[in-house]
């Protein structure tokens, strides 16, 4: 995986050799406010490991928005009930879906699309993790990728 010493915001391993992990790098447009959306483009890195293959991509996937929704989505998740809670954007690189609880462990598979996926996946399969993940990870992950949009907040136009 690229840069294997970096810290992650969001952190998650689910046992069996499956993670992933994002990071927030910084805005795509840093200096632009005049539009909403190009103001707040992310630029974000992620590592993950699928079967024992890991990759990693640094891509503009994540609008400041999207990253609050992603830790909302967490949080909701890890209090259950988990069945079937589905979390997309607005770039559709990745999309993270809570398929079964289980014991004090609820599965989320993580979708790789597009620019997220690595190069050796089938270009026509859908490609995923399952990671099998405790609430407290989900709630952990939450706080993290909050405290990582506090260097990355939303910004309004003309804000500079």
């Amino acid at each position: 995986m690229a840069n294997p010493g970096r810290a992650f915001a969001l952190e998650l391993n689910g046992g069996g050799g499956d993670r992933f992990a994002l990071d927030l790098v910084g805005y795509q447009f840093p200096n632009s406010y005049d539009n909403e959306w190009d103001a707040n483009w992310l630029q974000i890195a992620i590592q993950a490991a699928v079967g024992g293959r890991a990759w990693g991509r640094v891509d503009p996937s994540l609008l400041t928005t999207d990253v609050s929704d992603l830790a909302d989505w967490l949080d909701a998740v890890a209090a259950g009930p988990a069945e079937h809670r589905v979390i997309d954007f607005t770039e559709p690189n990745l999309a993270f879906e809570s398929l079964v609880r289980t014991g004090n462990e609820v599965t989320v598979r993580i979708r790789f699309e597009q620019e997220s996926r690595p190069d050796w996946a089938p270009p026509d399969d859908d490609f995923h993790a399952d990671l099998a993940l405790s609430p407290e990870q989900l709630i952990t992950a939450a706080a993290d990728l909050r405290a990582q949009l506090r260097r990355f907040p939303p910004r309004e136009v003309g804000q500079a």
